[in-house]
């Protein structure tokens, strides 16, 4: 494999020479980092299996693609994204055999998991006693989809939120 030979300052600064489909310049290229990072994530979660992989960020500990990972103080993006499913969760859950309507609608907590968009777990009040669950799927921005409602189930006050597939 041929690399860039250094040169001195008196000599003219030739570019780089074309080794195939990457150009050696001193530097790692960015695929061989990424290749690096990825071996490591997948060796960690060889060696400690019951841990799950975290990456720091500036606002601290978030779970990499995947996990479940904190939403954060309840906002108006979350409640507007429930509001939009508010019908068709009632529905999905009358159709199941729930007898009840909606009297209250107030987002109580959350989650979070990246896929491709991000999928919203969210705790949501719906009488002064009850709650339920929402699995909301919210898609890429340039997709030009809209969230949509991927499963909905009758929760307590005490259940934390969770994971969870269909209804």
């Amino acid at each position: 494999m041929d690399y860039v030979r250094i040169v001195e300052a008196e000599e003219p600064i030739h570019a780089t020479e074309n080794t195939g489909s990457m150009r050696r310049c001193g530097r790692l290229a960015p695929g061989v980092v990424l290749l690096s990072v990825a071996s490591l994530a997948v060796s960690g979660s060889i060696l400690f299996p019951d841990r799950s992989p975290t990456i720091a960020t500036v606002a601290g500990l978030a779970s990499l693609s995947g996990g479940l990972g904190a939403y954060g103080p309840v906002d108006f993006h979350l409640q507007g994204l429930c509001d939009g499913v508010r019908q068709e969760a009632q529905e999905k859950l009358q159709a199941s055999g729930w007898n009840g309507v909606f009297t209250e609608f107030k987002v109580v907590d959350a989650r979070k998991q990246v896929v491709a968009g991000m999928n919203y777990f969210v705790k949501v009040q719906i009488s002064e006693n009850e709650f339920i669950m929402l699995r909301i799927f919210e898609p890429l921005p340039y997709t030009k989809e809209k969230p949509e409602l991927a499963a909905v189930k009758l929760t307590s006050a005490r259940s934390k939120v969770e994971y969870f597939d269909r209804t």
